[in-house]
């Protein structure tokens, strides 16, 4: 029964992981490592399954095992993270306290991108 908890945690994870892809507010990265972890406890096919996954894998298991990502890694994750604060702060213009928010949110997140190690890939 634990593991099938478990197991599921991590695939709830792993969904609100790749909502937060699109959701300026919602983290992504916390909720993929939260969900590796959960999976290497509970079920080491599916740990390997995301390790592996084609679009997540690397990611993952970059910031799992090293705490790093690419500098391309980095610099895509910048530029959609202020794509998506900038579209949301215009559809909230009147809202002046939320653009602070998102600010907030923003600079908080590219520094904590950009102080990650940077890992090459070959």
């Amino acid at each position: 029964m634990k593991k099938i908890a478990l197991t599921s945690l991590g695939f709830f994870l792993i969904g609100v992981g790749t909502i937060g892809i699109f959701v300026p507010v919602l983290p992504t990265t916390i909720f993929f490592l939260m969900a590796a972890w959960l999976l290497h406890r509970s079920s080491p096919k599916y740990r390997y399954w995301l390790l592996n996954h084609r679009l997540f894998g690397p990611f993952v298991k970059d910031l799992a095992e090293n705490n790093a990502m690419t500098r391309a890694a980095k610099f895509k994750s910048i530029i959609a993270l202020w794509t998506v604060l900038s579209i949301s702060a215009y559809f909230m213009r009147e809202y002046w306290y939320l653009h602070l928010i998102l600010l907030a949110v923003g600079v908080g997140v590219s520094g904590y991108l950009l102080q990650l190690k940077t890992v090459k890939r070959l």
